[in-house]
């Protein structure tokens, strides 16, 4: 089973003088999940992201942080003060951002995580072969990373984190931008990811959630609206028209 995520009273602003992002925050995230953190802009989605990775203590210098982050059984007090990859990946929004760009073809794109990690020649080949079947990349191995669709790059980005079998998968707004059949490869790969990895994803509207998630946390101005299961969120779904665009769904 994946880890659980916990926030305790998480307050977090980027510089002293700025807005909280968040302010005595809580959430609750059960582990072997698929969490979608749904909200408008700038509702603290990519943010909190941001915290769980460890991006944001590593990449804001300024940042200013108090509470607790507990991620499986791992306490970090405030925040996660390093990137945790390879325990924690996150997939950045735009794809071709994560795409190194030192790579001439996919498969060296996804094989150079595992380079990173000191991993050998003959392991990375295994799980290089792996994970382009398991992500429908086999026939675009040879081809260059950024030669690809927006669906073809999010799935190439995507696999250059799964490969690294992280405990805690991170996604910000994955769909943005994905035509229908993109999306619904996306939701699929998704799904078919093991309870051995808790996935947490964001989102601006919930159609694609509603394919993918089975856990709902709704966030307006940094503050949980709304936490629980699809049933729940999907009973509650017509109380949030002023938060989600919900014409079609209740």
């Amino acid at each position: 089973m994946g880890p659980s995520v916990v926030a305790t009273d998480l307050t977090f602003r980027y510089f002293a003088a700025s807005r909280p992002v968040f302010s005595a925050f809580r959430v609750n995230i059960p582990g072997g999940s698929r969490c979608a953190i749904l909200g408008p802009a700038g509702a603290g989605k990519t943010t909190l992201l941001e915290i769980l990775s460890g991006a944001a203590a590593s990449h804001y210098k300024t940042a200013i942080a108090d509470g607790r982050v507990t991620i499986g059984d791992k306490t970090h007090i405030p925040i996660p003060h390093e990137v945790l990859f390879p325990r924690v990946g996150l997939v950045l929004q735009d794809p071709s951002v994560q795409i190194s760009g030192i790579r001439h073809t996919v498969r060296s794109e996804i094989e150079f995580t595992l380079e990173n990690l000191g991993m050998g020649k003959d392991v990375r080949a295994a799980k290089v072969a792996r994970i382009l079947e398991r992500f429908s990349l086999t026939h675009l191995a040879d081809r260059h990373p950024y030669r690809l669709s927006g669906g073809e790059m999010q799935r190439v980005a995507l696999a250059s984190i799964v490969v690294a079998e992280p405990d805690l998968l991170l996604l910000d707004e994955p769909a943005n931008a994905l035509d229908e059949r993109s999306r619904n490869e996306l939701a699929g790969i998704l799904r078919s990811i093991s309870p051995a990895t808790t996935i947490v994803f964001t989102d601006y509207t919930p159609e694609f959630a509603l394919e993918t998630a089975d856990r709902f946390v709704l966030l307006d101005n940094s503050t949980t609206r709304f936490e629980g299961t699809r049933d729940e969120f999907l009973t509650a779904l017509s109380t949030f028209s002023a938060l989600l665009p919900t014409e079609g769904i209740v």
